[in-house]
């Protein structure tokens, strides 16, 4: 993530509020902000001070108000996890934001999104504010993991309708389609053709591991899409 000068950047007191569960690796932190959060345009992340000399970014997954919720990939000794294992409800930590220039494109254009991991998690945001201003001609999702145990993608968009999903396993051969749904081995690359889409009308957003959003956007750049977006974890 990259950090960016912007003049609306605040800092704000969060306090813990709840933890979730949202996969064996992956959890769901939810704060409250000592104050309403302004200016915040979905895409962007924030940076929170964990202990002294210790900050970290995280895209945000859902802002309303002063109520923020980011997903946390919780690794073995990572030092950051090791906080986030044992934080207590009422804790609280100061945090910089909103930050980040990659941010939903409010125009008309169908919405393609390419993740791996908590990658998908600036994605819930866009499509929520997508949905609320009803600015789009059809929303597709791409996402990586390794098994499908692994997946978040369908438990994260389960709140909306009629979004286009392919979930990619590069380690586990499993094979399965439906309407808007679709379950495929190998990597997300694999699966992807970008001559299925309109490559002028069409908004391609890329987050995740660098590598693979590397070769998304190259296969992007290779077939002449206009409009790509990215941003690397």
């Amino acid at each position: 993530m990259i950090f960016q000068n912007f003049d609306f950047m605040k800092k704000y007191i969060l306090e813990f509020s709840q933890k979730k569960r949202v996969s064996n690796k992956i959890f769901e932190f939810s704060f409250l902000a000592n104050e309403e959060i302004k200016d915040f345009l979905p895409g962007q992340f924030l940076s929170i001070n964990l202990a002294e000399g210790i900050s970290r970014p995280y895209s945000i997954f859902s802002l309303e108000k002063n109520s923020i919720k980011i997903l946390v990939e919780i690794l073995p000794n990572g030092t950051a996890s090791k906080i986030f294992e044992n934080m207590k409800i009422g804790e609280k930590f100061s945090a910089i934001l909103p930050i980040g220039s990659f941010v939903l494109q409010e125009n008309d254009h169908k919405k393609v999104f390419f993740a791996t991991g908590t990658g998908i998690s600036p994605f819930i945001s866009m499509i929520k504010k997508v949905r609320e201003k009803s600015i789009e001609k059809g929303i597709s999702i791409f996402f990586g993991v390794q098994k499908l145990e692994e997946d978040i993608s369908k438990k994260l968009i389960s709140d909306f309708q009629n979004i286009d999903l392919t979930i990619s396993l590069s380690q586990e051969e499993k094979n399965f389609e439906e309407k808007n749904f679709r379950i495929k081995s190998g990597r997300i690359t694999k699966n992807f053709d970008p001559k299925n889409f309109d490559l002028e009308d069409t908004d391609f957003y890329v987050c995740g591991n660098p590598e693979m959003v590397s070769d998304v956007v190259q296969i992007l750049q290779n077939a002449n899409a206009k409009n790509i977006f990215f941003e690397k974890y």
